[in-house]
């Protein structure tokens, strides 16, 4: 039986979260986000932040236009659908 701690297990979830956000980001990947008492919006990721706060999205298409850059409060948004 392998004697993996809970903190080795922590580590690779950790490491395996961070290098699906890093590969998100480099196929500037269109996304779809699902906000609270909201209609979903669309955009492209750009990044997520190490934490998991924020939220990185280039061209978000919004019913009262279209914004360039903006940065989610993770805590904003109930789901991140991606296409990669």
């Amino acid at each position: 039986m392998d004697d993996i701690t809970d903190q080795e297990i922590a580590i690779n979830l950790r490491k395996r979260a961070l290098l699906f956000w890093l590969a998100a980001a480099k196929g500037a990947s269109p996304c779809t986000v699902i906000i609270p008492d909201s209609k979903p919006v669309c955009g492209t990721f750009v990044a997520m932040d190490s934490h998991e706060q924020r939220v990185r999205i280039n061209a978000l298409q919004t019913p009262i236009g279209t914004y360039d850059r903006v940065v989610l409060r993770g805590s904003d948004v109930d789901a991140l659908e991606l296409s990669m």
